[in-house]
């Protein structure tokens, strides 16, 4: 279980995420570049949200993972918990704001989000496919 409870993972989603990806192109003075896809922005391409990118992950519910999602051209960033009540049994990513951090303030978190622990923050597990056997 890579996205489990022992590892706390951040995702910073960029403007760089909306772009489209060229590869093998050299740059003009003919220098080497470091191996690897390069990005570059588009403007008129329809192009995946990170939400629909994360609605294909595996994510249970005791993931510990943050997106840091930049919300304008300023290093402005809206924090969001992400976890899943479980892919596998119907249920959907649950992106709930969290915070915001920019250079100049830091981290700022919800009250709310400081005084409640992981398992009250994500009881509610709608759309959720319960499977039981009962002897």
């Amino acid at each position: 279980m890579l996205y489990s409870e022992n590892f706390h993972w951040l995702l910073i989603e960029d403007f760089a995420w909306h772009g489209r990806t060229q590869a093998g192109e050299g740059t003009a003075k003919g220098e080497e570049e470091p191996p690897g896809q390069q990005i570059q922005a588009t403007g008129d391409e329809d192009l995946p949200s990170i939400e629909s990118f994360l609605g294909g992950m595996n994510l249970y519910m005791n993931t510990e993972l943050t997106l840091a999602k930049r919300m304008s051209e300023a290093a402005h960033y809206t924090l969001f918990d992400v976890w899943n009540p479980g892919l596998n049994y119907g249920g959907h990513v649950n992106l709930t704001e969290i915070g915001s951090f920019t250079p100049s303030e830091g981290i700022q978190l919800h009250a709310w989000f400081r005084t409640t622990s992981t398992v009250r923050r994500r009881m509610d597990m709608q759309h959720a496919r319960v499977r039981c056997m009962v002897v």
